[in-house]
């Protein structure tokens, strides 16, 4: 498998990782803002009515106890609150969402007829002692009323607790989850790190100071090019230019030393002592010339036997430690390549 590829499903496993933890947070948001809503618009509607119900009821009550001790008239006001108090019971009946509700209400219908049809005949009759008509017959009727729907709102209260309980609970297991897969996704970016390190980066410097070493002269090393990927593939590239390099300078080497054994044998043919210079006035031929004899024909040539070359020249005679040297320029064509000197021999 190719470098590329590896990183490639690396990273796309660690983008995979994210958007399932992207998904699933913004899917736990609107799981966790439904449930909300539920409870608002269901169970807070209903313990509403159910406020409006006890708050309708205790000022029925209230007028009641104003007619019987002050004799005031409040038909038209007990007509308003008792339609206020079917009202909100018709809507907490068309809003039941718990299974206790339509029994607590069908309770709360039939208590609150008993009290309006109880406290309809005490206010009829005008008792002597309505104080204690009241509290023997009204208040027990009004008593039942206000704890059926006490129970109604406790009902609800008791769902919208256990709605929060479990938006918690939803809550705390989209966190977990999340956290697990952030967890996951950290695990894997240390895993990825870690093979980018070894599979990648290590090898990509051991690859760069091989070919710095092999730049520096050592051309026998050879870098590691075992794999399929594509630094090994540049290793091998690597590895066969330098063997193609060190056959052609074996070649070289090979064809250079011929050619001086060559020029040695041309040499020794033309006359003993002779030595081949090169245009600068380094020895080529001649190993046993004597130093100063090769430091003072080379410093010929590097000046004034460039200067007769220049001026068309192509021999001269020079005096070296009281002998004679003559010095003549070789030529491949029109270009020299070099100086041929010799002994000059006096018959």
């Amino acid at each position: 498998m190719t470098l590329r590829v590896r990183v490639l499903l690396g990273y796309g496993y660690l983008v995979a990782l994210l958007l399932v933890a992207a998904i699933s947070a913004l899917l736990g948001f609107f799981q966790l803002s439904a449930g909300i809503d539920a409870v608002l618009e269901k169970n807070f509607a209903s313990i509403h009515a159910s406020m409006r119900m006890i708050e309708s009821l205790e000022r029925q009550d209230s007028a009641t106890l104003a007619v019987l001790v002050e004799g005031r008239e409040t038909a038209a006001e007990m007509e308003s609150l008792e339609g206020d108090f079917l009202d909100a019971l018709d809507a907490a009946e068309r809003n039941v969402t718990e299974d206790e509700e339509p029994a607590i209400l069908q309770a709360v219908r039939s208590s609150f007829g008993s009290y309006r049809e109880i406290r309809g005949q005490l206010l009829s009759s005008r008792p002597e002692r309505p104080l204690a008509a009241y509290d023997s017959q009204v208040f027990p009727a009004f008593s039942r009323a206000k704890a059926d729907i006490v129970r109604l709102l406790e009902v609800n209260q008791r769902a919208m607790y256990r709605a929060d309980r479990e938006a918690k609970g939803l809550a705390n297991q989209n966190g977990t989850w999340l956290g697990f897969l952030v967890a996951i996704a950290l695990v894997s970016l240390v895993f990825l790190s870690r093979a980018l390190q070894q599979d990648f980066l290590s090898r990509l410097a051991k690859l760069r100071d091989g070919i710095a070493v092999m730049a520096g002269g050592e051309t026998r090393r050879r870098l590691h090019d075992d794999g399929d990927d594509e630094l090994s593939t540049i290793a091998r590239h690597v590895n066969t230019l330098v063997d193609r390099y060190e056959r052609s300078e074996a070649r070289f080497e090979g064809r250079l030393a011929s050619e001086r054994r060559l020029l040695l044998g041309l040499a020794a043919a033309l006359q003993e002592g002779a030595a081949v210079y090169d245009p600068s006035g380094a020895l080529v031929v001649g190993d046993d010339e004597p130093a100063a004899r090769q430091r003072a024909i080379g410093a010929w040539i590097a000046e004034p036997g460039a200067d007769r070359t220049a001026a068309g020249s192509d021999s001269a005679t020079i005096s070296v430690d009281g002998s004679e040297v003559q010095i003549r320029l070789l030529r491949a064509g029109p270009h020299p390549v070099g100086w041929l000197a010799s002994p000059v021999r006096r018959r």
